[in-house]
């Protein structure tokens, strides 16, 4: 069996999900945790293990908009993904 990766997401209101994928790097790197103590991290994997370590996941993305904007996961909302899915998204960027 294929080793595979946990990823946080987010049901939207309109019911899709945001998930917590490479593409969610800015210039900076990846934007964790709650509003008043976000970190950036360059590294995806390592941005992932901080995103795992909260409660409720907190992480930036772009919206439809174009515009970046904080999501917040509800606790247990995770989905399995092959590993070389996210290596495939990350050899893309």
């Amino acid at each position: 069996m294929e080793d595979t990766v946990r990823v946080p997401f987010k049901v939207e209101e309109d019911g899709s999900l945001t998930y917590f994928f490479p593409d969610c790097r800015d210039s900076k790197g990846y934007k964790v945790g709650p509003k008043e103590a976000a970190t950036y991290h360059t590294d995806y994997w390592a941005a992932l293990a901080h995103v795992m370590s909260f409660e409720k996941p907190e992480f930036r993305r772009k919206n439809a908009n174009g515009n970046r904007g904080r999501v917040v996961c509800n606790p247990g909302d995770v989905r399995a993904f092959p590993r070389s899915h996210i290596q495939r998204m990350l050899s893309n960027d």
